[in-house]
């Protein structure tokens, strides 16, 4: 439900005050104008956007005292100061965000949240500020408070030392996105669940490990995406005894060496954009607790049987529900391509779009009891490629998806009645079907089927 009060109804406003009902029954506002007006008692947030707010002295912001502010946002100020006491009023907040104020000294808000009241305070957002540091006592103000989030995206840091964080026991989110980050040396942070370091530059995944264990005993989710780390190995990640979700999309290795995951309990592993990637070696999926793998878009070629041995390559993580392949070359030896998959008895979903396919094991699927999601959009399978042989005994499976491929007919042998019973969701869009007879039964079975058809 959308609110609008018109700058007349509060002159106070001018032409700086905009307000709109949220869904929490509370009203947020921007503000763009030369000062902070008297708002509507039932202002919770505000966004100070491209004002003329420059200098924010002791009391610019006086008139968010007379609400329980939750919320303050400060975006595209051009701030060059403001002063120490500038947020000692605000003891509601919970979210402070400092973002694209890139004349705002990281010093001079430093010394702003040494006043700022911690005792809602639970997430800080600095992002796109051009920062090229971060003082060790950034934080020093909300030492064992209930802070839980710190973003710290789109700066220019080129190191970060931990130390700045360990005064943060409370926190398990830590984001530091899109920086220049090369070095990074943590500290213990018992309660952190993710860190996410995407889009910097680092080298070598830092270390994890503590001289008692580890440096964070509960992170669960680590994202070390797009960088330009260019080995693993089986010691990268051994000090996360409870990480769950491990990302390394886009980063530089040649090699996924053997056992790199073993010593992890870990479920989902992305491997997406590693166009780098030259060989899997036999144990580098050595892990029982593997539930998804995700390794689209690496361009790898499995038709080479000298870069990865298809017998082993899923064989010791048997209990993997979720593949997605896509955006690489699969072999067109249906001896390699069944030796693949046939190890997961447990899987879910397969996704192969697009990855060359021009034929599919004839008895690939009978092995794969479990399936119930199968995409081979955007191959070049014909109706050749569609047989009994193929789907002929599959009643698990639930979502097909043929777009895209080369099927000209689809006889009653494509589709066996099995299939068609079980199938609640079928796309075959964008193929280049003939106009004959033998098509005849489809058409009718699509009029009457209460299967759903997509494209």
């Amino acid at each position: 439900m959308i609110t609008p009060i018109h700058t007349d109804t509060y002159h106070e406003c001018g032409k700086c005050y905009n307000s709109r009902l949220t869904s929490r029954v509370y009203k947020s506002a921007i503000c763009n104008g030369s000062y902070i007006p008297k708002l509507p008692v039932s202002v919770a947030e505000i966004e100070i956007r491209n004002s003329n707010l420059n200098d924010i002295d002791r009391f610019a912001l006086i008139n968010l005292t007379l609400h329980r502010i939750h919320v303050l946002v400060l975006s595209g100020n051009s701030i060059r100061h403001i002063h120490p006491e500038a947020f000692v009023n605000l003891t509601s907040l919970s979210v402070l965000e400092v973002k694209n104020e890139t004349s705002f000294s990281v010093e001079v808000l430093k010394q702003a949240l040494t006043k700022l009241s911690s005792k809602f305070i639970k997430t800080l957002r600095f992002t796109n500020n051009k920062w090229k540091y971060l003082p060790c006592d950034m934080f020093e103000s909300f030492k064992d408070t209930k802070i839980n989030n710190v973003h710290l995206t789109g700066n220019q840091f080129s190191d970060i030392n931990g130390s700045a964080f360990a005064v943060l026991t409370f926190s398990e989110n830590l984001v530091f996105l899109y920086n220049k980050i090369t070095e990074i040396h943590f500290r213990k942070m018992q309660r952190l669940k993710r860190l996410r370091l995407k889009g910097n530059r680092l080298a070598k995944v830092p270390n994890f490990c503590s001289t008692d264990g580890s440096l964070f005993p509960k992170l669960i989710v680590l994202s070390l995406s797009e960088k330009i780390i260019e080995n693993t190995d089986k010691t990268s990640f051994m000090c996360l005894p409870k990480l769950r979700v491990l990302k390394l999309v886009g980063i530089y290795i040649v090699e996924l060496q053997n056992n790199i995951f073993s010593s992890l309990k870990i479920e989902a592993v992305y491997l997406d954009q590693i166009d780098t990637l030259k060989r899997i070696e036999n144990f580098a999926f050595n892990n029982t607790s593997i539930k998804n793998i995700y390794m689209t878009n690496c361009r790898f070629r499995f038709g080479f049987i000298e870069r990865f041995n298809p017998s082993t390559i899923f064989k010791f993580c048997p209990n993997v529900i979720y593949v997605n392949l896509g955006l690489n070359y699969l072999p067109n030896n249906p001896n390699i391509f069944r030796s693949m998959f046939i190890p997961l008895d447990n899987l879910e979903s397969l996704h192969l779009q697009p990855t060359n396919l021009v034929d599919l094991p004839r008895t690939l699927l009978t092995n794969l009891r479990n399936l119930h999601t199968l995409n081979l959009q955007d191959n070049s399978l014909h109706d050749s490629d569609l047989s009994s042989e193929i789907f002929g005994n599959v009643t698990s499976l639930k979502s097909l998806d043929l777009s895209s491929n080369l099927i000209s007919i689809m006889s009653k042998t494509s589709m066996p009645s099995l299939l068609l019973n079980s199938l609640e969701q079928i796309n075959l869009g964008f193929n280049p079907f003939s106009c004959t007879c033998d098509q005849k039964w489809f058409v009718e079975w699509i009029k009457e089927t209460k299967v759903k058809i997509v494209g």
